[in-house]
């Protein structure tokens, strides 16, 4: 199957003036409403640049009628915008190209309204919306001061995307898929339709038109792989059609990110040099790097932490890859890498000592987030790959790993506190047995004598109105008795997932541990109550991602002696703190062992 030579242009507003348009039946009636009509002035009226782009212009050619001298068009997309266009022209008192509606209510709309278009129309739905907008129009300009360029950025410097369908086209199944869902042509779409044209393929040599057409698809599925996407983009709001957008930026060395003054502007870039098989040819080539990228195990993951840390920074590594006088070698690029991870963490061993939290959030944020990476990497196991897609999909916090309390930060609501008390007692050092005896004492709580012994169960049984007695500052004092001195640097910091931080971030370790064993495994009533909405869901079915190197934390897998599973102890501290500086140790400035 071919696709016909549909015809892709830019045409200025000007350039309508010769032709006339009309409106078919299965088309609804105008029905832009005030805050569109004035969206669309204020565009034109500020608008900085060369010139400014509308949406596509849909269009099929067809006989005229009533002896009509002008080349004449069905508009099949298009007609709100095209319909405002006149009536500012209207108003303008300039040229404008004929508008005629086959709709017999609208048949010979403006001839009707023409002498009382400042007149409001309440008996006829159609008439109401074009009077309205001719009224707003004519409104916006007694409100607005109209820049000095109004009518020539209007005339010469707005365009429409000429997009006209062939002969043989079916008017009506285009504006059916069209406006199924009201999706409108993107610059994907256009450039797609450029590439697929049947006139790109007359020389036999060229790759046939079925050829690039599954290619593009094959793109396309792969872009839609959120491993892939993610590994090179931090864009979630990206809606799946226009992901290949990323790809045709890349191959112009253009980074999509980039703001303009109109729609369109890699549309244009596409059309203004056109050359389909070598603009292809380019958009493979650099699709087929990519993925080179991809496979490779360190290549994944260093370009990963790099574009995680700026989506910016893809564009400027395709570059580098590309020119042959930097990287002829796959080792020269992976060189290349690892200087841009040690200049983009700017850090010596001896700042990791200093990193502290809500001061150095953002290189904190880093450190983490590699030391997770080169944990993987460094693991020799290819099969092993850091989740770039869970990460970026998921929000995450810096935590402390043995919570602290700060009377300011840490006092917990009323409802919590039982909940924190029961949690946390098994895992509270029993020298502090007496000062929480004290504490019971003076706040009238009943006590067996058998407080914070992690080997006895036998505990207080406090109901929820006995805690509701407690201030905050009383419940702070008691909670400083579990966790201790507050504690804010690295040694004492990981990446915990917002849902799992916030559901327990004044916990102590050993509490903390408890539970994020539960939701690795799925296990956690409290998680699969949340997100299930039923008790009864089977477990193991709402397991939670965590971070690998954040469970080699809570299961102590960097402290050299182990004694004591339920507390974060000095120790385990100094030997993860020790880890990170082996571990990330040739990205850091005084990497001298």
């Amino acid at each position: 199957m071919t696709i016909p030579d549909n015809t892709i242009s830019f045409k200025t507003i000007e350039s309508l003036n010769k032709y006339s348009f009309h409106i078919p039946s299965y088309q609804r009636g105008y029905r832009w409403a005030k805050r569109q009509v004035e969206d669309l002035l204020n565009d034109i009226n500020s608008f900085q640049g060369e010139w400014y782009c509308l949406q596509p212009l849909i269009i099929k050619q067809i006989k005229c009628t009533d002896n009509n001298t002008q080349t004449c068009y069905e508009v099949i997309d298009g007609q709100q915008r095209l319909t405002t266009i006149y009536l500012i022209l209207k108003y303008l008192g300039s040229e404008s190209f004929q508008l005629s509606y086959e709709h017999k209510d609208l048949k010979d709309v403006f001839e009707k309204l023409r002498p009382n278009l400042d007149k409001s129309f309440d008996d006829d739905i159609d008439a109401y919306f074009i009077s309205n907008a001719y009224l707003t129009i004519k409104k916006w300009f007694n409100a607005n001061k109209k820049g000095p360029n109004f009518t020539e950025n209007l005339l010469y410097k707005t365009k429409v995307i000429w997009y006209k369908v062939g002969d043989t086209d079916d008017p009506r199944g285009i504006f059916t898929r069209i406006n199924s869902g009201k999706i409108a042509l993107t610059d994907t779409e256009l450039i797609k339709a450029l590439f697929l044209k049947q006139s790109n393929f007359q020389k036999t040599t060229q790759p046939s038109q079925l050829t690039i057409a599954s290619q593009w698809d094959a793109i396309q599925h792969k872009l839609h792989d959120d491993r892939f996407w993610y590994f090179l983009t931090n864009d979630d709001k990206n809606p799946d059609a226009s992901r290949m957008a990323l790809v045709l930026s890349l191959a112009l060395n253009e980074d999509k990110s980039k703001s303009n003054n109109h729609n369109f502007n890699l549309f244009y870039r596409y059309y203004e040099n056109y050359d389909p098989i070598k603009q292809w040819q380019a958009v493979q080539d650099t699709f087929d790097i990519l993925t080179e990228w991809y496979d490779d195990t360190k290549l994944y993951h260093r370009v990963g932490y790099l574009t995680t840390n700026s989506s910016e920074k893809l564009s400027a590594l395709l570059n580098k890859y590309k020119d042959k006088e930097i990287c002829k070698t796959k080792s020269e690029f992976q060189n290349y890498l690892n200087n841009e991870i040690k200049n983009d963490l700017k850090l010596s061993k001896k700042d990791l000592d200093t990193l502290e939290y809500h001061m150095n959030d953002t290189k904190i944020r880093k450190v983490l987030l590699l030391h997770n990476v080169e944990t993987l990497v460094q693991s020799g196991d290819p099969t092993i790959r850091f989740a770039f897609d869970r990460y970026k999909k998921e929000r995450w916090d810096i935590e402390h790993i043995h919570a602290t309390a700060d009377v300011g930060e840490r006092s917990i609501k009323q409802t919590d506190r039982k909940r924190w008390y029961d949690d946390n007692k098994p895992f509270a050092p029993t020298k502090h047995a007496s000062k929480f005896i004290e504490f019971c004492n003076k706040s009238g709580l009943q006590f067996d004598g058998q407080l914070f012994d992690p080997t006895n169960e036998q505990f207080p049984n406090l109901s929820n109105e006995e805690f509701a007695k407690l201030k905050n500052e009383e419940f702070a004092e008691l909670m400083s008795l579990v966790l201790g001195k507050t504690d804010n640097h690295l040694k004492n910091l990981c990446l915990l997932d917002q849902g799992t931080n916030r559901s327990y971030k004044n916990d102590s370790f050993g509490a903390k541990r408890q539970k994020l064993i539960e939701r690795e495994s799925g296990n956690d009533q409290e998680l699969i109550e949340r997100e299930s909405g039923n008790d009864q869901v089977e477990n193991g079915k709402n397991r939670q991602f965590i971070l690998y190197a954040t469970r080699n934390i809570f299961m102590k897998y960097y402290s050299k002696t182990a004694t004591n599973l339920s507390q974060w102890e000095p120790q385990d501290r100094a030997d993860y703190l020790e880890e990170i500086k082996q571990r990330i140790k040739h990205y850091l400035e005084d990497n001298h062992g």
